[in-house]
């Protein structure tokens, strides 16, 4: 098993996705899109959806369980589709055979591949990939391809399903017919032809003989081409969409005295191609002309607000549209209608009805109150054509009676003023054939609003569609929606079921009632065919060249999971240091990547202002925070930057080690009360179990702990119902709180790279050594020599240094032995690997000197000896106290701290130096709380509280609260305060646990007890109890006996023993060692016995892993010996961890840092 299988779900995939718009800048230009940058910066702020926090619990249930409804539905026609027509078309569902009626390339699968990915139909939606893999776009089944159907049912499709799946196939395709149908745009004006021959590239008027074309089938490019560009880097998709509409707009003037348009803002339907001049003066937002106004405003948005002319068109048209395109009916509905120069028809299809949501959406980002309400009275008259309705479906299209109009009513027929009578409408198109628009903006408005009469409506609509749609093998049309086939017993049908219904009516249906997060609409943008495109690029939103100002804390997470020619494809042309910025060099655009701390943000605020009139974005790391907000605007740079976060969910750092990427996390959750780490942490774990299969148990120790497990079965239930594959590559997934075991950290590490964070601090995959820590020396797992001795005990790292150095030496002699041209071509092809051995043989022995110098001095040993002592269960002498009270009087508040970070820091010392810092006192005072607390006199507490704060500042008086808190130092005789997160409960059978546990080993070399100089990490021995490690006492017998005695065992036994390891058995009897480990004990299957039963027997072993996850972060030294056990019990341990650190990095969150 490899690590590198998590870049997948890293920083890699994020990267992937960020394809610079470059080519697009220019154009923009060209185009007269000049956005004002403070303005945009505020709209990329804003939120669209309404917060749904305030759900109850019953609302939940009733929305999940019509969502459920929703989905069989689908399923249901699905398996139709599936049956009789699959790959086709479309199915005729009524005569069970597939339909060819967009060139035979599959419209329905293609228009509803997002709609299975977004149901979670993952084994449908792989099959359709595979088919889709296999179009041939060439072959166009006899027919001329429609360019608008082409483009919003294949193009959008097939650009929707990369969006969501990052499965390249679908981009290629998507590239592969766009490429066929930029001859459509090959005409002396840029408008496209409505007709293509894709064999020839021959294109035509859908009229034979004529050169005409409508409004839409000119602007419904917009999205999907801007899109494609985006994606791809080629600006040439985004240019023709552009210059049809640049084209209209330069052929046709409302000054023109002889042209047919005539009010600004509403463009008639009709126009001759090659004249690109309008040839009638009749204007509609429905059939003809709906898509065209709808692209104006979304495209603005998918562009990031920086496509200004479609906004000021959008301005126009909704202006032009409010004051002559509506009108109000008898009954008091506000309608849109025709208009005809200055002529209003009371006629309405049901395509307008994709206004109300689309209106509401730009009112939201750049309209008024005024223009929502009249998003909500036309939602309304939309609705009361369905809601009259017996079947409470609509009609496809009607004509109204305007109040105070009375001719209207007078031209009528009498039957047609019988329906107006009973209805206020009349049913000029009596048919519903499945369309989804009014369902549309039903969604959208109670995606924006929350109104639960929105959702009540759309529900309404589906029990419509199921009473009068729905006949063996799937849904079809009805007739007539005056008559409900539940009165009448009759289907009255229509034999119709094109690919929108799969691709739209569905879709919104079922995303009315899915959990409001799914495909939000502050993060997607939905195409006119209800296909969803992404809004958020985090480093496309830049144009042109970019620079990467990194924090150097995130270079090695960086570092792991993409490289310098990747980042360089996405327009990433130099990277800078935060420490150092810009500086001087010529840029167009700046990134920043950056944890939140404080710090930090001013430091990139202050760059920002240095770089003003530069396109910026800061992206925060591993998550946007109120904080990060604040800091920004009290250094008045927010309004400059785009605010964004980079999820670095789950990053590789080793071969078997993953970073969840939460520092901080334990003074979050314990004193903070701040429990949003743990969603982070569940879904960087569910991205793992996207790769690998969900872990079969979840068993583990501790409070947050099992709310992340719970977080865990949640979060799967909701992707899968429960269901999903186990994973054939772990056994269990491990979860441990660090609140479980917080002497560990606390303890000074004795492997080579627990001393290197010990003594250096270890960031970014490197050590910064030498003097000021200007020489930085990399530690990453692609350093053969370091990866040799990162894990040794450090009395090993001398003699396993020397031999690898003699080792070298004898390579690098055997040149002289070589006599052939073959062996000196070997020798040579070598030669780059030995010098760069070479040089890191070098760089480590000069640490290893380094760490040594820092071992032999008497503090260390002082230390060190008291560390000991305590967890040994001794009382400390009167020499160790002394040492004590002399770090407390020659406290150093300006002394580096090694392990945290750099922002606060002095320059490092001389290795030898051990000023005594803060965070070194506190380390020592936590174990002695922690191990001697029953002990701990009022008296002992306050002379360290005065020594503190008299030594390092009064400030630290919130220190001590905080670590109290943490139940790290609490004082003897603790206030009643209330406390936003339960602390740790207090370690008081510590003593019991560590003889029952045998934590403390001293004459056993394989014991993982090496890694702490004889004693073993709590969290890492209770991975042994669950893997049955004879290393453990069995409490197989009397309930103290057996814990307490003493187990012989001898290294020849080890090695004899049977390969092991993993979960093999639980908690069961050792509930009374659990008991006095703080924290909850748990062991909770994803998968029955039976599942669980047929993995194992399919591999015909147990799998070969397990996952342990640290939550609050592990050290250095619980790693190695995690490795360790690998090498004993013959079974891998993969670490999954908040972050990696010592006790200082521990404790720094809990300083109060003035």
């Amino acid at each position: 098993m490899k690590i590198q299988l998590i870049s997948a779900c890293a920083l890699a995939l994020s990267l992937a996705a960020a394809q610079t718009v470059q080519p697009l800048a220019g154009i923009l230009d060209r185009q007269g899109n000049r956005a004002n940058m403070q303005q945009v910066n505020t709209l990329r702020s804003q939120k669209l959806q309404h917060d749904f926090s305030d759900e109850t619990a019953e609302q939940r249930a009733t929305r999940r369980q019509r969502a459920e409804a929703v989905k069989k539905g689908f399923q249901y026609a699905w398996a139709g589709y599936e049956k009789y027509a699959y790959g086709a078309d479309e199915i005729d569902v009524l005569k069970m055979r597939p339909k060819t009626t967009r060139n035979g390339w599959g419209a329905t699968l293609v228009d509803a591949l997002d709609t299975l990915w977004v149901l979670g139909m993952k084994d449908e939606f792989a099959r359709a990939r595979d088919h889709v893999a296999n179009i041939n776009f060439r072959s166009d089944g006899g027919q001329l391809a429609k360019v608008f159907e082409t483009n919003i049912r294949y193009v959008g499709g097939l650009l929707s399903a990369y969006e969501l799946s990052k499965d390249r196939v679908f981009l290629h395709k998507a590239v592969e017919l766009t490429d066929l149908l930029m001859p459509a745009f090959d005409t002396p004006l840029g408008l496209p032809w409505q007709m293509l021959n894709i064999t020839t590239g021959q294109g035509s008027s859908e009229t034979p003989g004529t050169t005409s074309t409508n409004l839409a089938e000119i602007g419904t490019f917009q999205m999907e081409f801007y899109r494609l560009s985006q994606l791809t880097g080629n600006a040439t998709y985004h240019e023709a969409a552009q210059r049809a509409i640049t084209s209209m707009l330069e052929n046709n003037s409302p000054q023109d005295a002889s042209s047919l348009y005539t009010i600004p803002g509403l463009y008639p339907l009709d126009f001759d191609m090659m004249s690109g001049r309008f040839t009638n003066s009749a204007a509609y937002w429905g059939g003809g002309g709906d898509s065209f106004y709808e692209y104006l405003i979304k495209t603005w948005i998918l562009s990031d607000f920086m496509l200004h002319r479609n906004l000021d068109m959008w301005r126009e048209s909704i202006q032009a549209f409010s004051n002559y395109a509506v009108a109000e009916s008898t009954d008091g509905f506000l309608f849109p209608g025709f208009v005809d120069g200055t002529k209003f028809f009371p006629y309405v299809d049901t395509f307008t009805n994709f206004i109300p949501g689309t209106l509401g959406i730009a009112s939201k980002l750049a309209g008024s109150a005024t223009y929502f309400s009249l998003a909500e009275q036309l939602l309304e008259a939309g609705y009361s054509v369905f809601a009259k309705m017996p079947s409470s479906l609509g009609a496809e299209a009607v004509r109204f009676v305007r109040r105070n109009v009375g001719s209207d009513y007078l031209q009528l027929s009498a039957q047609e003023r019988a329906q107006v009578d009973r209805y206020g409408i009349v049913l000029e198109r009596p048919y519903y054939v499945l369309r989804p628009e009014l369902i549309e903006s039903l969604f959208v408005m109670y995606r924006l609003t929350g109104k639960q009469e929105y959702a009540d409506r759309v529900w309404d609509i589906w029990q419509g569609i199921q009473r009068n749609c729905r006949v063996p093998n799937g849904y079809v049309g009805t007739a007539n929606v005056a008559a409900d086939a539940s009165s009448t017993g009759i289907l009255n049908t229509v034999d119709s079921t094109e690919s929108f219904f799969f691709a739209e009516t569905l879709k919104y249906v079922y995303l009315t009632f899915a959990d409001h997060d799914v495909i939000s609409l502050d993060s997607y943008v939905f195409t006119t065919e209800a296909h969803p495109l992404s809004r958020d690029l985090p480093h496309g939103k830049i144009r042109g060249a970019k620079a990467l100002v990194l924090d150097r804390d995130l270079s090695g997470a960086l570092s792991a999971v993409v490289e310098f020619a990747v980042l360089k494809e996405h327009g990433v042309e130099k990277i800078f240091l935060l420490e150092t910025g810009v500086g001087d060099a010529p840029v167009q655009g700046v990134v920043y990547l950056v944890q939140g701390q404080v710090g930090k943000l001013r430091a990139v605020a202050a760059q920002v202002r240095a770089l003003s009139g530069t396109e910026q974005a800061v992206q925060v790391v591993p998550r946007r925070t109120l904080l990060s907000e604040r800091v920004l605007e009290e250094e008045g740079v927010l309004g400059d930057v785009r605010l964004g976060e980079f999820r670095l969910d789950a990053v590789p750092l080793a071969e078997d080690v993953v970073s969840l990427e939460q520092p901080g996390l334990f003074k979050a959750l314990y004193v903070d009360g701040d429990f949003s780490g743990i969603a982070g942490i569940a879904r960087g774990l569910m991205r793992l179990q996207g790769l690998w299969g969900f872990f079969p148990r979840l068993v583990g120790k501790g409070d947050y702990a099992q709310v992340l497990a719970q977080s865990l079965k949640r979060l799967r239930a909701e992707a899968t119902g429960g269901a999903g594959a186990m994973s054939s590559m772990f056994d269990a997934a491990v979860l441990l709180d660090r609140a479980a075991d917080l002497t560990t950290p606390l303890l000074t590490q004795l492997t080579y790279e627990g001393l290197l964070s010990e003594v250096f601090g270890i960031a970014g995959g490197a050590v910064a050594a030498g003097e000021g820590g200007r020489s930085r020396v990399s530690v990453r797992g692609d350093d053969a020599v370091y990866t040799a001795i990162r894990d040794a005990g450090f009395a090993d790292v001398g003699a396993a240094l020397s031999a690898m150095t003699q080792q070298l030496q004898t390579t690098y002699e055997s040149r002289h032995s070589a006599r052939t041209v073959q062996e000196i071509r070997r020798f040579v092809g070598r030669l780059g690997g030995l010098q760069a051995e070479h040089q890191a043989l070098k760089a480590h022995v000069a640490l290893a000197e380094a760490v040594q110098k820092r071992t032999q001095t008497d503090d260390f040993a002082a230390t060190l000896e008291i560390e000991q002592t305590l967890v040994g269960g001794d009382d400390l002498h009167a020499g160790q106290r002394a040492h004590i009270e002399r770090m407390l009087a020659l406290g150093d508040p300006h002394a580096h701290v090694p392990g945290v970070s750099s922002e606060r820091q002095a320059p490092a010392p001389a290795p030898a130096a051990a000023p005594n810092s803060l965070h070194k006192i506190l380390r020592l005072l936590c174990l002695c709380a922690l191990w001697r607390g029953a002990a701990l006199k009022q008296k002992q507490y306050d002379a360290w509280y005065d020594e503190i704060t008299a030594a390092f500042g009064h400030h630290h008086a919130i220190t001590l609260a905080n670590l109290a808190r943490a139940g790290l130092l609490a004082p003897p005789a603790r206030s009643s305060g209330a406390a936003s997160a339960p602390a740790p409960a207090p370690a008081s059978g510590l003593g019991f646990v560590r003889r029952a546990l045998n934590l403390v080993v001293a004459d056993d070399a394989d014991d993982v007890a090496y890694a702490y100089a004889g004693y073993v990490p709590l969290l890492v021995r209770l991975v042994q109890v669950l893997a049955q490690d004879p290393a453990v006492h069995s409490p197989a017998s009397s309930r103290y006996a057996a814990l307490l005695r003493p187990l012989e065992r001898t290294r020849s036994s080890r090695e004899t023993q049977q390969p092991g390891g993993g979960v093999r058995g639980g908690w069961a009897g050792w509930e009374d060692v659990l008991a006095a480990v703080p924290g909850a004990s748990f062991d909770e299957p994803q998968a029955p016995p039976s599942a669980l039963g047929r993995s194992e027997r399919a591999l015909g072993e147990k799998p070969p892993a397990t996952l342990v996850v640290f939550v609050g972060g592990c050290t250095s030294a619980e790693i190695s010996a995690l490795r360790r056990l690998s090498q004993l019990h013959g079974h891998r341990y993969v670490v999954a961890t908040t972050e990696v650190l010592n006790g200082n990095a521990l404790l720094d969150p809990l300083i109060h840092h003035k």
